[in-house]
């Protein structure tokens, strides 16, 4: 919803909404790469992506210490190294989505590491 200019015909108004509807904010359609292709990436712009790619990969990083990744619990044949780096890989593709997918992929990447730390709570 958030790539195509027209939805049903009409204008895609989302694409123009910001995030918490803050006046003067960075559209919820801005990505950093279209940003800086067509020039039109300012200081909010770069500061907002930033953050969020950097609280993914936090949240990434938090993931990576908690669980331990092993090859016996990884997919075998697949390098520990990756399967390690796999968790940041959602921090860069944040930097070219629209905002609107980066707080989606921020939202997921949280959630799922909530869901992970209750199972092993409950689970053991």
């Amino acid at each position: 919803m958030f790539i195509h200019p027209n939805l049903a015909g009409h204008t895609n108004e989302l694409l123009s909404q910001t995030p918490l509807g803050v006046p003067l904010g960075v559209p919820l359609g801005t990505s950093l790469l279209h940003a800086v292709t067509t020039g039109t990436a300012g200081l909010a712009t770069g500061l907002v992506i930033r953050c969020l790619v950097l609280a993914i990969a936090a949240v990434g990083q938090i993931t990576r210490r908690a669980f331990r990744i092993t090859p016996v619990e990884g997919m075998p044949g697949v390098p520990v190294a990756m399967l390690r780096a796999m968790q940041f890989i959602t921090a860069v593709v944040a930097l070219f989505v629209p905002l609107a997918a980066g707080i989606y992929l921020l939202t997921t990447v949280t959630w799922t590491l909530g869901q992970r730390l209750v199972r092993r709570r409950v689970y053991g």
